[in-house]
């Protein structure tokens, strides 16, 4: 069993598009206002992909994501509330 686990990381294992929504999902994690912190800037969020790429997230994917956000402009454009009403 330690062999195994050795060897094994349940997140390569994982189908691709999981690992994808991993990687996307902690991006919108990192880039929006929580009520217990600021949003990370655009560059601290990057750093912090590149930081875990290859532990915490399958670096093909980081790659594949930062690539992405390269395609359109270097961001993804963010909602926010407005008084007038719930974002989109």
């Amino acid at each position: 069993m330690a062999e195994a686990t050795r060897t094994a990381s349940p997140a390569w294992t994982s189908p691709k598009v999981a690992r994808l929504l991993c990687v996307v999902d902690c991006y919108d994690a990192m880039s929006s206002e929580r009520p217990y912190r600021s949003a990370l800037s655009y560059r601290q969020c990057l750093a912090e992909l590149r930081r875990l790429a290859g532990s915490q997230f399958d670096s093909d994917m980081v790659a594949a994501f930062l690539k992405a956000l390269g395609a359109c402009g270097g961001g993804v454009p963010r909602w926010t509330s407005s008084p007038s009403g719930p974002r989109p």
